[in-house]
């Protein structure tokens, strides 16, 4: 794995730590809590809902500096929608900006160069597919069947 991956790899975890930590940091300094929800409620949805988003920067994270092309666009994707979270307030710039400069890394020259050179083996090369000679019917019975109307090798 180039140096470009590993730093986008490292950025994108420590975004993730940066929004469990604001999460606690929140819960620690809320003054007031509405008492129809009551302070259990808040603090397991607010850890629940960071733990969850943490969760899914770090998978997406490991995934995506992988080598897999399709898991590059989706963190892509992921990483563009996390100035969103500045909604819920300003002191999660702090996981923004790590996640926001973790794209850069991501798609540079060199990684682009990784991703091309670790081809997912699971997906067939279709020009290989496309370039080779018809092998026809394997088993050349196979259409002989009662009932079936048309003939062997047609």
């Amino acid at each position: 794995m180039p140096q470009s991956m590993r730093i986008s790899l490292t950025l994108q975890i420590l975004a993730a730590a940066a929004v469990l930590g604001c999460a606690v940091v929140h819960l620690l300094t809320v003054e007031g809590i509405d008492p129809a929800v009551g302070p259990v409620i808040y603090g397991i949805s607010t850890l629940g809902g960071a733990g969850t988003l943490s969760l899914a920067l770090v998978l997406s994270a490991l995934r995506g500096t992988s080598g897999s092309r399709r898991a590059r666009r989706t963190t892509t994707f992921l990483l563009a929608l996390t100035p969103l979270l500045l909604f819920f307030g300003a002191e999660l710039l702090i996981a923004v900006l790590p996640a926001v400069a973790a794209v850069v890394p991501l798609w540079a020259r060199s990684s682009s160069a990784y991703v091309r050179s670790t081809a997912d083996p699971a997906r067939p090369d279709l020009g290989r597919l496309m370039d080779s000679p018809p092998s026809g019917t394997r088993v050349p019975w196979a259409n002989s069947v009662p009932g079936n109307p048309h003939q062997p090798g047609i």
